[in-house]
């Protein structure tokens, strides 16, 4: 839908089951993801388009203290339930419900 911001994408499953896992993740900056880590710590955002941003941004997360900070977070958002399979269907037909009635 061009124009009109009806919702924000839910998350991918991928991410999810790295959060599940406790693994931080490296994300673009991609609105639904760069929100996502922003509000967890679970890891670190790389303007998109930049490969030198993407490949500092893994470096960055590669040292031992933000790592642990970042795992633990992941693991925090995980526990959330909030990332969960059920939580993320059910905010996907939210998502298509509001696509389906924009004009």
């Amino acid at each position: 839908v061009t124009g009109v911001q009806t919702c924000a994408l839910p998350i991918s499953h991928k991410l999810a089951q790295n959060f599940l896992n406790g693994l931080p993740v490296v994300v673009s900056s991609c609105h639904a993801l760069e929100r996502v880590i922003r509000e967890t710590g679970a890891g670190t955002v790389f303007k998109a388009g930049y490969d030198d941003a993407a490949a500092q941004a893994i470096v960055d997360l590669a040292e031992e203290p933000r790592r642990v900070v970042a795992a633990a977070a992941a693991r925090t958002a995980a526990e959330s339930g909030q990332f969960s399979w059920p939580q993320m269907r059910a905010d996907l037909l939210a998502c298509y419900g509001k696509l389906a009635c924009a004009d």
